[in-house]
């Protein structure tokens, strides 16, 4: 709205100044030159109030904002209080408006011993490594591999290192050499710990 004033008040400024650059032309007419002064009188009054409104209504906001946060502060304190003094008591709780706080559920560490499926890749190129089933806990799952000296030897287990870590329970190992034995195991892990390892799985491609 504002700026619509401002656009039209300086219409009416240059009006007003044609008008008196030329009055005798004017002299006459339906419009006059008071006419149009008071119109600019006006539209300036206009854009004065709405300068006060807003600067009234930025100031309102600003006290708005401070009561708030200072209702909020005083809010939890009671209802803090309120807990301390009525924990045991839900009927009581209820009275204030304030359902009973429940205990966050804890989640136990993994203890399922996990199974693998190995299979070649379908292009012939890797591993395709599946967990038979999710453990119920599990937010991850921690692999690691190790590479056989004798592909034909299935029982030795070398030594195992560090694969990678993922919530997913198939994914494609790629990076193998051709008639080499690689052995695979598994675990699950959560915020409270890790599971067992699973047996150690074996594949030569």
């Amino acid at each position: 709205m504002k700026k619509y004033l401002q656009e039209m008040l300086q219409e009416i400024v240059s009006l007003e100044k044609g008008i008196n650059a030329n009055a005798a032309d004017w002299t006459n007419q339906p419009v006059t030159l008071a006419q149009i002064t008071a119109l600019k009188t006006d539209l300036t009054n206009c854009g004065t109030a709405i300068d006060t409104a807003e600067a009234t209504a930025l100031g309102a906001r600003h006290a708005g904002l401070t009561k708030n946060a200072e209702a909020l502060k005083i809010y939890n304190q009671a209802q803090n209080l309120a807990y301390g003094i009525y924990a045991n008591n839900p009927d009581k709780l209820a009275e204030y408006g304030i359902k009973p706080r429940r205990e966050p559920s804890k989640v136990p560490p993994p203890t399922d011993i996990l199974a693998i499926e190995i299979s070649d890749n379908t292009d012939g190129e890797g591993f395709n490594l599946m967990l038979t089933a999710k453990d119920p806990v599990a937010i991850n799952y921690e692999w690691q591999k190790g590479q056989g000296l004798d592909p034909k030897d299935m029982h030795t287990i070398p030594d195992m290192i560090f694969f990678k870590i993922t919530s997913k329970i198939q994914f494609i190992d790629d990076n193998v050499t051709k008639g080499v034995r690689y052995f695979y195991r598994v675990r699950a892990l959560n915020r409270a710990g890790q599971g067992p390892w699973s047996e150690p799985v074996s594949r030569v491609q």
